[in-house]
């Protein structure tokens, strides 16, 4: 099954452009060339243009405990130590995709990051709302281009359930079918419990820089 890392970076407002270089020029091209790892994309929240969101595609979980990936941790753990030792946000998240909706892969000029503190007894009843009421209803505008769900297995949070939404742009948060597709039954239902008003979202803009160092990297 199909999984991801998602990495939630916010640096020092002195450090942010001399940390972003290295982050893709070491962090990033170095698990570029673990097998497995088959890309990643980055992008910076709108609120915030100092914080960073870096997906990676990974072709399992396992990629994680390979022999090659855990090279790499040892051979750069002093210098991964002292970068993200000085930020003032850092999230990690790995987990397998359990849904994947529309054009779901790949790089969005926009990404939209809900993520929920589910408890496993309410788990089914998301995944439910999400695959058959909020899903289908997002996708009929024209600007949500694709949703994946994530089952999170480790993060140095509490969140269980991560969605990660490729829109084309903005009008698609404003959309008449967006707000179609929050205004249902399983929506009613979700809303009478705390931890689903309670999520974290992050809306943030594709980085064209690091597509271009991926491009050079894979060619």
């Amino acid at each position: 099954m199909s999984a991801v890392l998602l990495a939630v970076l916010r640096p020092e407002p002195s450090d942010v452009p001399d940390f972003y270089s290295w982050y893709e020029a070491e962090h990033v091209t170095g698990r570029l060339g673990v097998p497995g790892f088959t890309d990643a994309h980055r992008y910076r929240t709108e609120d915030d243009p100092d914080r960073g969101i870096l997906v990676y595609e990974l072709d399992d979980l396992d990629v994680l405990t390979t022999p090659k990936y855990k090279e790499l941790q040892a051979a750069t753990a002093e210098a991964t130590q002292t970068r993200m030792g000085g930020l003032r946000q850092f999230v990690r998240v790995t987990g397998e995709v359990v849904q994947e909706h529309g054009e779901a892969a790949g790089p969005a000029p926009l990404l939209f990051v809900v993520a929920f503190t589910t408890p496993a007894e309410d788990m089914a009843e998301l995944d439910a709302w999400y695959e058959s009421e909020h899903v289908p209803g997002l996708l009929k505008a024209d600007a949500w281009l694709g949703v994946r769900l994530i089952d999170v297995s480790d993060s140095n949070t509490g969140w269980t359930r991560v969605a990660l939404h490729r829109l084309a742009d903005e009008s698609a948060l404003s959309s008449p079918e967006r707000k179609a597709a929050v205004d249902t039954p399983g929506r009613e239902r979700l809303a009478e419990k705390a931890w689903f008003n309670e999520s974290t979202r992050f809306v943030a803009g594709g980085v064209p820089r690091f597509d271009d160092a991926r491009e050079a990297l894979h060619g």
